[in-house]
Parts: C-alpha cells; structure tokens; sequence
C-alpha cells in the first residue's frame, strides 16, 4: 500500500477506512467502555480510533496525530511517538 496521509484518510468511504485498518493498521489498544468499546491503530503516520458497539459493529473512525484522543490510553505518549516514527 502506498503511504496516505490523514487527509486522504478522513475523505474516505466508511468501507474503505474499514479495509485500511484491517490490512494495514496495527492494533495499539483496545478498550471496553459502557455500550461502546475503542480500539487504537496505529496506520502510516497517524492513528485511528475505532469506536465499535456492544455488537462488534465499527460505528466510527477518529483519525488523529497528536492531542486529547491519545490520552485517554494507557501507553506513555514516548512510546505511541516512536511507533509512528518506526
């Protein structure tokens, strides 16, 4: 796959978003919330959060870089840095 920008990403259909993480993402995290659960990917040079319902249906995508998102996971903000740099 050739490399794609956050911008590219954001403008994609649901389904093709869809197929980029389960091809070419790699899972950082994966959290259980109340009604929703999040998983974290790491894809190109940006992450991606998935938001899937109790159902194991994706019901968004939240693609970002930097900022509150990463937060609210438990890896240290150095080592989400240097996996998108690998």
């Amino acid at each position: 796959m050739e490399l794609i920008t956050i911008k590219e990403f954001n403008l994609l259909p649901e389904n093709e978003k869809k197929e980029i993480i389960i091809y070419h993402g790699d899972i950082i995290e994966y959290r259980s919330g109340w009604q929703k659960n999040f998983a974290l990917y790491a894809v190109e040079r940006f992450f991606v959060e998935v938001e899937i319902s109790d159902d194991d249906d994706i019901m968004n995508f939240k693609a970002f870089q930097t900022g509150e998102l990463l937060d609210k996971y438990t890896l240290e903000p150095g080592i989400l840095k240097s996996i998108l740099l690998s």
